[in-house]
């Protein structure tokens, strides 16, 4: 009846299988080879193999160098861990208290898997919400020493679409 039950519904709060929750889970971390990453935001969509090796910071800086942002606000990546608990790993400037940033952060670090999405919020103020999946694990056909930008489709949305009017209404 236990395994009928793999999940528990608790005034609406889902509660993942006990025999998996209960056990400690140890975190695999991947420092070979590369992810290969399907990154969008809004109709734009681009594929970037990510080595393994290299820190949020330097996926952060990739993201916005596929999708023409500049790179002077803050950001975080935010993402579900082994045991479904959102987690937030933050630029180091911003305010947090917690125990990574990402510059001393390896991608390899995350608890990542085939399928899995996570985001990528850039800028607090404007709030843009990159969606990231990862397609590919590291393998030896992944093998990209650095990060690359393997395809792109759509016209990325304007970072900042109404400054030039704006600034000329203040005229």
């Amino acid at each position: 009846m236990l395994r009928a039950i793999a999940t528990l519904c608790i005034g609406c709060v889902f509660v993942p299988d006990w025999k998996r929750s209960l056990l400690q889970v140890e975190r695999n971390i991947t420092e070979e080879g590369a992810y290969i990453f399907n990154v969008s935001l809004g109709k734009a969509r681009c594929k970037i193999a990510v080595p393994a090796d290299i820190s949020l910071d330097e996926l952060a800086y990739g993201i916005l160098d596929a999708f023409d942002f500049d790179n002077d606000h803050l950001y975080e990546f935010i993402y579900k861990n082994e045991y479904g608990v959102e987690e937030r790993i933050a630029h180091p400037y911003a305010d947090s208290d917690h125990k990574y940033c990402t510059d001393d952060c390896p991608v390899g670090y995350l608890p990542l898997y085939k399928g899995m999405t996570f985001i990528f919020h850039f800028d607090f103020g404007d709030d843009w919400e990159f969606k990231i999946q990862v397609e590919a694990m590291p393998s030896a056909e992944t093998n990209y020493s650095e990060l690359t930008v393997v395809e792109k489709r759509g016209t990325p949305p304007e970072q900042y679409p109404n400054w030039e009017e704006d600034y000329e209404d203040d005229d």
